[in-house]
Parts: structure tokens; C-alpha cells; sequence
């Protein structure tokens, strides 16, 4: 491997681990939800997800 793709996948993988720890706090965020929040917040997080 040369140092370009090293530095490339390096790049890759922190954008992953930060995406990662954004959509953890957003889980944590939609679980205290009640009600018509917690319809919305599962809408909002499957469109996310893209499910």
C-alpha cells in the first residue's frame, strides 16, 4: 500500500467513525422521545438510514 491510499483510507475511516458517533447520539436522542415526537423521530431517523 502506498502512503496516498494509506492516507486516503485513514481519511475514509475517521469520516466513518464520526458519521458513526453522530448517528449514536441521534439514537440517544430519539429513545426519550414520547408520543407524536417518537412517530416523527422514527420517520426522520429510517429516512436517514434509508430504510
Amino acid at each position: 500500500m502506498d502512503l496516498k491510499q494509506v492516507n486516503y483510507s485513514f481519511h475514509c475511516s475517521e469520516k466513518l467513525k464520526s458519521n458513526f458517533f453522530l448517528v449514536a447520539g441521534v439514537m440517544d436522542r430519539l429513545v426519550s422521545l414520547e408520543g407524536e415526537r417518537w412517530q416523527g423521530g422514527k420517520e426522520v431517523a429510517r429516512s436517514v438510514l434509508g430504510r
